[in-house]
């Protein structure tokens, strides 16, 4: 049996004589939801019962006197395996746009990561071009004083040590950065019961 839209389904979960509780599970709604159903239904006319009440007229008579059928307790296992795959289907997909938003943010995180910290990376790589240049003076010019040697290597050594202060800034700011997004990150996959893995 296929049913138009909802009310088809609720109507004909009623007529059954189900409990609020079986509808609910095999509609995979609340309770609240099957009850607020049954009065709206009663109240507009239509041939459905309220819980525990008697049908008011023949044809309800005659659904509420209807044997088991096999046949409808197959159609309503097959609507309930049908809901509950839709219901996956639709949970599965949820996660797959919640992960995808997570890789967005994490590809926004790098590009906003490597803008703020680029400034940095230019003062580092003018160093290493300064140091570089250094050196191959040192080792290219031997015939200079020792006073000009020793003044050039002070030099590279301060150049050195300023290079790599700038390689310690750069990790910290990195790892800050890092850690915060993931922090953010999880907060939001864990308010959805999602895992970052």
């Amino acid at each position: 049996m296929i049913f138009k839209n909802r009310k088809e389904e609720y109507i004909f979960l009623f007529k059954k004589g189900l409990k609020d509780l079986d509808i609910a599970q095999i509609l995979g709604v609340s309770e609240s939801f099957v009850a607020k159903a049954r009065n709206k239904y009663f109240k507009s006319d239509d041939y459905v019962c309220k819980k525990n009440s008697i049908f008011s007229n023949q044809a309800g008579e005659s659904i509420a006197k209807e044997p088991f059928n096999e046949d409808n307790f197959n159609n309503l296992i097959l609507l309930a395996t049908k809901k509950a795959c839709e219901l996956e289907n639709a949970k599965n997909e949820t996660e797959k746009l919640f992960y995808e938003m997570a890789r967005s943010f994490i590809d926004s995180h790098n590009k906003y990561k490597n803008l703020s910290l680029a400034a940095i990376k230019k003062d580092a790589l003018i160093l290493d071009l300064k140091i570089s240049k250094l050196q191959s003076e040192i080792s290219g010019n031997k015939k200079r004083d020792l006073k000009e040697q020793e003044n050039l290597e002070r030099e590279l050594s301060c150049k050195i040590k300023e290079r790599e202060e700038i390689e310690k800034k750069l990790i910290t700011i990195c790892m800050r950065e890092d850690f915060d997004a993931l922090v953010k990150l999880k907060s939001v996959l864990s308010s959805k019961n999602l895992k970052l893995e």
